[in-house]
């Protein structure tokens, strides 16, 4: 129909908008180095408070229609200290500059701004699809392409935000609309996984709001609520606390071990809310914000502590992922494991670990939304995401068999980008006081055997030349790449 071609045309010319933006400030700023604006603070503040206010008051009403107590319990508990922080610390929540931008927060944009639009651009087909396949589920299409773009909206504001209140703000827009994709289907499954996403990034929710309101009372010794101000101050017995604290709320958004089932449980969503929780929003603020407050970790018993978290969930989920047979939840795991690594080496801190983490965070982002985009596409064809259904689909479907090789590829073989990157962290851990290094260093290289294995086996399935199997795949030009009026699910 004509609404579906619409929506298509939308969604195209606002994704090649945010792309192209994206380069413009790569060209633009990539060379000048941290550059800081002095955005309208009062009203947009007193603003984001109104709508964090209404974003509580919103799933206090999800909690009791779904009889969620622990939901409501701690969106209380935040709101209450938001409360409690405006109304205490007003005059001490001003950044003199609320936004920046600097190399890292524009190669965070550059993986939102075209790995996110790409991702929607390809929901529109998929969804289409997905509701042919899938007429129980209600059609909420307008809804799930205005929460996808919001999404990325909040990930640009949390990666270009210098005021930490702004940067809360941002941070937990991502916490609802992941909650709101992931519970698409409306089915039980569904409503119970969106429902643990919400809670375990409520409490990270939670213990941000504690970092505030700690940087706030001791705004008038340590300088300000400003990130760039935080991270530049010498007084490491105040910031540490706090950064610790928003550290946690780090590792429960970016799915570490213990919270990793609420990122286990959110492959029931459509697949394009895998592929953007994965690879350009949500996972990924985790990761970006203990990135950036590595130089407050380095040299720390918390950063030591994050850093043997995340390698520990290396080593754990890579062993997990060996199991499954089911892609989504290969992805997923190697999802947890690779963000593990990227924690470990945020952690840790060293200049060459930090530079390390955002090759890893690069490379699994282009290769993840690939596998994930890739999967999603091979199911609507063979009716089933088990790797094994997958073996000889380098004669059913040849073109997306090769786009799955050079996606697993990516992941673990020279000289694709993510070997690459787990080279740099190993070399940038030998230089680590010892055992610290050496115990890294040993945890890194057994996951890192470990992912073989599963990576291995998928790919020999999807090159494997097997009988009696036909072509389902069609012809490029005869490939439904946009929606046509001629859709049956349109």
């Amino acid at each position: 129909m004509k609404r579906t071609t619409l929506r298509y045309a939308v969604v195209a010319l606002s994704a090649l908008a945010i792309g192209g933006a994206s380069i413009y400030l790569l060209m633009r700023y990539a060379l000048e180095g941290a550059v800081y604006f002095a955005a309208p603070s009062e009203t947009v503040s007193l603003a984001m408070v109104a709508i964090e206010m209404g974003l509580a008051l919103f799933i206090i009403y999800m909690g009791a229609k779904f009889r969620n107590y622990l939901a409501i319990v701690l969106a209380v508990i935040q709101a209450a200290l938001v409360v409690y922080l405006e109304a205490t610390y007003s005059g001490s929540l001003h950044a003199v500059n609320n936004l920046f931008i600097d190399q890292f927060s524009i190669i965070m944009a550059l993986i939102v701004g075209l790995i996110g639009c790409l991702i929607a651009v390809y929901a529109v087909r998929y969804m289409e699809t997905y509701h042919h396949h899938h007429p129980e589920v209600r059609d909420r299409q307008k809804m799930f392409f205005f929460v996808t773009f919001i999404f990325l909206a909040a990930m640009f504001g949390l990666v270009f935000s210098n005021n930490l209140m702004w940067l809360f703000f941002f941070w937990e827009i991502t916490t609802i609309t992941s909650f709101l994709l992931i519970g698409y289907s409306e089915t039980e499954e569904a409503t119970n996984n969106a429902f643990r996403a919400l809670v375990m990034n409520l409490l990270g929710g939670v213990a941000f709001v504690v970092a505030l309101i700690i940087l706030a009372a001791t705004e008038a010794t340590s300088g300000g609520i400003d990130l760039a101000r935080v991270l530049a101050s010498g007084d490491a017995a105040i910031i540490l606390l706090p950064a610790a604290l928003i550290g946690f709320a780090g590792i429960t958004k970016a799915a570490l071990m213990p919270f990793s089932s609420w990122l286990l449980g959110a492959m029931v969503a459509p697949t394009p809310v895998s592929a953007l929780l994965h690879s350009s929003t949500m996972v990924k603020a985790g990761v970006y914000i203990l990135v950036r407050f590595s130089p407050v970790f380095a040299g720390t018993l918390a950063g030591f502590s994050i850093g043997l978290v995340g390698a520990v969930t290396f080593v754990v989920a890579s062993a997990i992922a060996i199991s499954q047979n089911n892609a989504k939840l290969v992805l997923a795991y190697s999802t947890i494991a690779n963000l593990g690594l990227i924690a470990a080496c945020a952690g840790v801190g060293t200049y060459m670990l930090v530079w390390a983490a955002i090759l890893l965070i690069i490379f699994h982002a282009v290769a993840k939304a690939l596998l994930f985009l890739g999967t999603g596409a091979i199911e609507h064809q063979v009716g089933s995401r088990d790797i094994e259904d997958m073996e000889g689909l380098i004669v059913r479907m040849p073109r997306m068999a090769v786009m799955m090789f050079i996606g697993i590829a990516g992941m673990f073989l020279a000289p694709f980008g993510m070997l690459i990157s787990k080279w740099a962290a190993i070399e940038a851990f030998v230089q680590v006081q010892a055992p610290f290094g050496l115990i890294f260093i040993a945890l890194l290289a057994y996951g890192s055997a470990i992912t073989v294995f599963f990576w291995a086996k998928w790919m020999g399935k999807l090159i494997a030349v097997t009988r009696n199997q036909e072509k389902v795949e069609k012809g490029f030009f005869e490939e439904p790449w946009a929606p046509s009026t001629s859709s049956p699910a349109s």
